[in-house]
């Protein structure tokens, strides 16, 4: 059975995490609030593997006043609700607005859009006799796809949020590409 978050706890230590960052310029906390694996649920679970595997920082349970939005970045102001069957968009609408408010961008996934990776959505849909790697998938046909199916799967959105979110998630990178042809920012 899972236990409970401690949400005092996790506000105290993401509190001290963000304040040290602030003074060494890193622009990373620590995720050593919590044992995740104790308190998350499967979904948030899969979305949390699926943020670890594309490599963006977006933290579990990141306070927002008195809400906490299931995974943020305080840096980028950037985060993403889960929307639940019985916890849906309607039930989460007043804490969606507050991160708004607050100079927030939340994306949502609905729950059911968890369980497969990008790459198994790509083969079940793109060809679904047959699977290919991607190394036999051009570019542009890659993004063509993450962008179409950020709302329909958790890993497509992550990957969104990395390639059009770069500069908030990597500001002082040499590497950030200027504009990208895909996705509305």
């Amino acid at each position: 059975m899972k236990q409970k978050p401690d949400f005092d706890s996790i506000k105290l230590l993401y509190e001290k995490s963000y304040s040290k960052a602030l003074q060494t310029s890193s622009q990373k906390i620590s995720t050593d609030v919590e044992d995740w694996y104790s308190v998350m649920n499967e979904v948030q679970f899969n979305v949390y593997n699926d943020i670890k595997y594309v490599g963006i920082f977006l933290y579990p349970l990141y306070p927002i006043g008195d809400y906490f939005i299931d995974f943020g970045n305080p840096f980028a102001k950037i985060g993403i609700e889960i929307l639940y069957k019985d916890y849906g968009l309607s039930a989460k609408q007043d804490r969606i607005n507050f991160f708004e408010a607050n100079d927030w961008k939340v994306y949502t996934i609905e729950s059911k859009n968890t369980y497969l990776n990008a790459f198994e959505l790509f083969d079940r849909l793109k060809n679904p006799t047959e699977t290919r790697g991607l190394d036999q998938v051009e570019y542009d046909e890659w993004w063509k796809f993450i962008c179409d199916n950020k709302e329909t799967n958790s890993q497509c959105l992550i990957y969104y949020i990395k390639q059009f979110h770069k500069k908030d998630f990597f500001p002082n990178s040499k590497y950030v590409d200027e504009d990208s042809e895909y996705g509305d920012q």
